[in-house]
């Protein structure tokens, strides 16, 4: 999928009504789910990533919305592994320093398994570390693709968890500038 344009959607654009329609199908209809109007005029300060085929197709999308790091990177640090790794970092500067909280990540369907989710999770990388000083990015993973976000470098943390009536698992990374 080396022909993938990757780029930054606006709100409320062509564009941006696509990113809406490929995570409805893929992460809100399976559940029963639609987007309330509120959510969607709640996300014109997130970040919207996207990547097209070179006819212009959506193949790929993500929010990042701004935020701080949450506070449960600070509990139990000492008996924690990771916790203990970003203690050593200064707790004090990582727990509530801006981060993004990565949210509604989808692939399309036809195209899983063939790269374009790590493309996308290295384009959102590097969109970050280049157009922002922020440089922690947090998400709540569905537990099956838990692996895949180990794999583009984030690190479990906590226990699991439901959400959207399914289990899911919080995840961090630090991104290097």
């Amino acid at each position: 999928m080396d022909k993938t344009v990757w780029q930054k959607v606006v709100w409320g654009s062509s564009e941006y009504a696509l990113t809406i329609a490929l995570r409805h199908t893929l992460l809100r209809a399976p559940l029963g789910l639609h987007f309330a109007k509120e959510s969607l005029d709640a996300e014109k300060e997130s970040i919207h990533l996207a990547g097209f085929d070179p006819n212009g197709v959506l193949c790929a999308c993500l929010v990042l919305r701004p935020s701080v790091t949450p506070s449960w990177l600070e509990v139990n640090h000492e008996t924690n592994p990771y916790q203990a790794t970003i203690a050593a970092l200064d707790l004090q500067a990582t727990v509530a320093a801006p981060a993004f909280h990565m949210r509604q990540v989808a692939v399309r369907q036809d195209l899983q398994g063939l790269g374009l989710g790590r493309e996308l999770m290295n384009y959102a990388h590097a969109w970050v570390v280049a157009n922002s000083p922020v440089r922690q990015v947090y998400l709540h993973a569905r537990s099956p693709v838990v692996g895949f976000y180990e794999n583009a470098g984030y690190t479990l943390y906590g226990e699991p968890f439901w959400e959207v009536g399914l289990e899911h698992r919080a995840m961090h990374r630090f991104l290097e500038s």
